[in-house]
């Protein structure tokens, strides 16, 4: 199957958001502030000369997130400004949710210009200044020797799109369930079948992947690419493959 990176255009007035070719997750149930998600899950908004572009961002720390490369890079190598929205609804964000991220980290393989392939290394570690608003807290990794399994149920989260055809709903925090496709895609990536309805899209990029154990949820996963209907498969980068380049990139993102 042919893929592609996940992302979404956006046009910025004011206060509000107005979306544009937007895409979210697909099929999903809206997060209410009352869910664990809407305190750990933000958006990420990049705006530069060519207008701007939304992602979604997963807390790992009370100043660090994680997201995808391609989210904070372009393959024209355009300045932009990089910001983070605690909202569950963009249309209703204030200044007050709003947080600079002023360091960014990727892994040096990552490469803005390649064709979708296998172990893109499309990770990204993000610092933003001015803390978190009240209620919200990191997210908390799966440990990094528990594996995944072929039909695993795993819980995933975005900005994105509702409607991948009609190309509308981008804006507002939903979440959905999917199952384990493929939990060797590759040595860096995992692979989740979206073909029963629901799953992730366009501006979506960068958000979580879920794994419930006793209830309790951890995070182990960045949506990358898919295809343009994202309506087969969808492929995330394994936050545990990525455990020592991890390590450095927070060492260095702090000094």
């Amino acid at each position: 199957m042919k893929t592609k990176l996940l992302s979404l255009v956006l046009l910025f007035t004011s206060t509000a958001w107005a979306t544009n070719n937007s895409a979210e997750i697909i099929k999903g149930t809206k997060v209410t502030n009352q869910d664990w998600i809407a305190h750990t899950v933000v958006a990420l908004v990049s705006s530069n000369a060519q207008g701007e572009a939304l992602c979604t961002a997963s807390l790992v720390a009370v100043d660090l997130a994680v997201t995808a490369a391609h989210c904070v890079t372009n393959e024209t190598n355009t300045p932009s400004t990089l910001t983070l929205v605690f909202s569950t609804d963009l249309h209703k964000a204030n200044s007050s949710l709003i947080r600079n991220i002023d360091r960014v980290e990727i892994p040096s393989e990552w490469n803005p210009v390649h064709s979708p392939q296998k172990n893109t290394s499309d990770i990204a570690v993000i610092h933003f200044s001015g803390g978190l608003p009240s209620g919200y807290a990191p997210s908390d990794l799966l440990p990094f020797d528990r594996s995944l399994s072929t039909g695993e149920s795993v819980v995933l989260a975005g900005y994105g799109i509702s409607n991948a055809r009609a190309d509308s709903g981008a804006g507002l925090l939903r979440k959905t369930q999917v199952s384990v496709l493929n939990p060797n895609y590759s040595p860096t990536e995992v692979e989740f079948d979206q073909t029963q309805g629901g799953g992730a899209c366009h501006g979506d990029s960068g958000g979580p992947a879920y794994l419930l154990i006793n209830g309790h949820p951890y995070l182990f996963g960045i949506t990358s690419r898919g295809g343009g209907n994202c309506d087969q498969d969808v492929i995330y980068t394994k936050i545990s493959a990525y455990q020592e380049w991890l390590t450095r990139a927070v060492k260095i993102i702090r000094k």
